[in-house]
């Protein structure tokens, strides 16, 4: 059997809603032309990449600029843009969200989206400042990340447009990005914070300390998630030993991660 990982799923979909009720419809905004990849252990890489060929839901993916390999499964959560774009464009986007079509008269709540409706300048350093902890902690451990230039931070679709439609993707934010309305998140109570956080951010947190890399953007998202939410997240999260990987060593995780070689002997951490 052969184990491996996605950056993202090859469309972005919502389910159709109606009356607060979610029905059997879903809408597709955007499909994806290439997604960064990769197994568990890396020496399987080549089979894993090959199987997309034998997933109908990748076809736009197999049949545009292909998959792109990583090097190890701990590169595509670095590339994974969620909790990059997701999370501070909820948290510092919360009182537009909750306002929207409450005090912002003649809005459609139904139509709100943080691309949409919260991506500004400010909006987009506090994005790129998080992707530069993400790089100084990929590199630290020693694996990839997908990589994004900083101007592509500083549009509507952010980097989720190169990532999904190719190099060019790009709004500017004086423009409204129709093709994002109705992609929410319409509450603070959502997978953007309630998911994104606990795992993807407390990870990085994790990694961070297990490694001496500061993350105090990152961090500053988890202090604050915590607090709208009213979870404890730093309690809460996803850790390193609940993924059977903290009491590895750095050596220890390439190792796992490339070879497939797992050190079982669990020692106290420091």
């Amino acid at each position: 059997m052969i184990v491996g990982g996605w950056s993202s799923a090859p469309y972005g979909t919502r389910i159709v809603k109606e009356a607060g009720i979610d029905t059997k419809r879903v809408f597709l905004r955007y499909r994806a032309v290439s997604l960064w990849g990769a197994s568990l252990p890396y020496t399987d890489q080549e089979a894993f990449l090959k199987s997309t060929e034998h997933i109908g839901c990748f076809d736009s993916v197999t049949f545009s600029d292909g998959p792109v390999g990583g090097k190890t499964v701990l590169d595509v959560g670095f590339s994974n843009v969620n909790p990059t774009l997701h999370c501070p464009g909820t948290i510092l986007g919360a009182a537009v969200m909750e306002n929207y079509g409450r005090v912002f008269g003649g809005n459609d709540k139904s139509d709100f989206s943080i691309y949409s409706h919260v991506y500004t300048e400010s909006v987009s350093a506090v994005q790129y400042s998080f992707y530069q902890e993400e790089i100084e902690l990929a590199e630290k451990i020693g694996v990839d990340i997908a990589r994004y230039p900083k101007e592509t931070f500083y549009s509507r679709p952010n980097i989720l447009g190169p990532e999904y439609m190719g190099d060019g993707a790009s709004a500017p934010f004086d423009e409204q990005f129709r093709m994002a309305f109705g992609t929410g998140p319409f509450s603070i109570q959502d997978r953007y914070v309630t998911e994104d956080i606990p795992v993807g951010c407390h990870i990085y947190h994790e990694l961070g300390q297990k490694f001496g890399v500061k993350t105090p953007v990152i961090d500053s998202i988890i202090t604050l998630g915590s607090a709208m939410v009213g979870i404890d997240f730093d309690q809460t999260g996803v850790n390193l030993k609940e993924l059977g990987i903290g009491h590895l060593d750095r050596a220890e995780l390439l190792d796992y991660l490339e070879n497939g070689n797992y050190n079982g002997n669990y020692k106290e951490e420091a």
